[in-house]
């Protein structure tokens, strides 16, 4: 009898420390910091970044009232534990992982902010959004162009030279990978981590000449169905200009 008490008290002391092993003990480093994004018309230290600013052209100045741009769907990519690469082995490329929830980060460590979010960075710069995000290397933004409630994802509107109305409307679409600068931000308890969104609308410009626009009831428009060469550089740039610092 006396053996057989022993054997069962050692075989509970063992379950017992295997249980104890088992159990997943909080980690410091789960503890995430906040993230604050926003929107902006210009890299940092360019002049463009005032209200009615000038874009320089060709033949005249482009004076800017409003840039509307309409995003979703803003995805930060946690990347902390792999890397993400295109058929050449090459950083970016087409995103595999499924997103989740708006603003939660799931099993992903992804962060999804789903707005819509009807920008206005004519004056400079515009707040996006902010959140606590997990700890973890961020190294991209994915975000969507989608058309608003007009029917554009970008609308420009503004005077060439003072004295002619320009509006510059773009139906263009999609999903656009971003990197963040310096290899991506690492996100801890102890930091606080300021992103924008860079909507280069000086370099949208590069090539794309009011002057030689065709007029329509004394207005310049430039859009699917007007001025269409114009139209398909400034997509073009659009498509090349946007970075996040």
């Amino acid at each position: 009898m006396k053996t057989k008490m022993s054997v069962l008290t050692i075989a509970a002391v063992a379950l017992g420390l295997a249980f104890t092993g088992c159990v997943k003990k909080p980690l410091l480093m789960d503890l995430g910091g906040p993230i604050s994004i926003k929107a902006a018309n210009s890299v940092s230290g360019s002049k463009f970044k005032t209200a009615q600013g000038d874009i320089t052209l060709p033949g005249g100045t482009f004076q800017l009232s409003e840039a509307w741009v309409n995003v979703a769907n803003l995805t930060i990519q946690e990347n902390s534990g792999e890397e993400h690469q295109d058929a050449n082995g090459n950083q970016g490329g087409k995103d595999t992982k499924e997103k989740p929830e708006s603003g939660n980060s799931g099993d992903t460590g992804d962060i999804v902010l789903a707005g819509p979010y009807l920008l206005n960075i004519a004056d400079g710069s515009t707040p996006v959004d902010q959140m606590v995000a997990p700890a973890g290397t961020y190294k991209k933004i994915n975000l969507d162009l989608l058309a608003g409630q007009d029917g554009h994802t970008i609308l420009l509107k503004g005077t060439l030279n003072g004295n002619v109305p320009v509006e510059i409307s773009s139906d263009l679409a999609g999903t656009f990978e971003l990197l963040l600068p310096n290899g991506g931000v690492v996100v801890t308890a102890s930091t606080t981590v300021s992103l924008t969104v860079v909507f280069d609308v000086q370099k949208w410009f590069d090539t794309v000449d009011l002057v030689t626009a065709q007029l329509t009831n004394g207005k310049i428009l430039i859009d699917p169905n007007n001025n269409k060469a114009l139209y398909d550089l400034f997509v073009k740039n659009v498509q090349k200009f946007m970075e996040v610092e």
